[in-house]
């Protein structure tokens, strides 16, 4: 079953966003499903408004057998299943970890994750910021990047040195 997931560095980066144009990308040539992390129930709504079902993925209240009996329940009927984030990658419950977490789910999942960076206002400053998300955890999961908020230029600029963590430089 594919999947993706799409994360950031916290919110206000752009996420559902990215997420709400995948989802419609990928409707026009597929069966889609999607996901929440967490308990939100306002971006799930933009998912059911294009025709897609949505469910809630919450590490707080389900371990990661729960995690994924809900994720293999829901979308069982998907060619491709979108997870859209909550806050930032790694934050959960704690200030000191990442329990409850969007990287839970992703690691609950074995799912990759496509980090949205809000790269406004910033030049090689962003190479830094994905380089500790990347490695902040080593098995983070993370397998590739959008940046937002940046010219086509500064894309272009910053593509090769992304490329070199091993990460894909999807778009801007």
């Amino acid at each position: 079953m594919k999947k993706i997931l799409i994360t950031a560095c916290g919110s206000g980066s752009g996420k559902t966003t990215v997420t709400c144009a995948l989802v419609a990308a990928l409707k026009t040539k597929m069966r889609v499903n999607a996901f929440k992390c967490g308990p939100d129930y306002i971006d799930p709504m933009f998912y059911r408004e294009q025709g897609v079902p949505c469910g809630n993925l919450d590490p707080f209240f389900c371990d990661a057998a729960l995690l994924k009996k809900i994720y293999m329940q829901q979308a069982q009927n998907a060619d491709i299943t979108v997870i859209e984030g909550v806050m930032g990658y790694y934050d959960g419950i704690s200030m000191t970890d990442s329990a409850a977490s969007t990287y839970t789910v992703a690691k609950a999942l074995d799912c990759p994750a496509v980090l949205v960076v809000n790269a406004r206002a910033m030049a090689a400053s962003m190479l830094a910021l994905i380089k500790g998300m990347l490695e902040f955890k080593p098995d983070s999961n993370i397998k590739a990047v959008i940046l937002n908020n940046v010219s086509e230029y500064v894309f272009k600029a910053v593509k090769p040195e992304i490329e070199k963590m091993g990460l894909a430089a999807l778009g801007f």
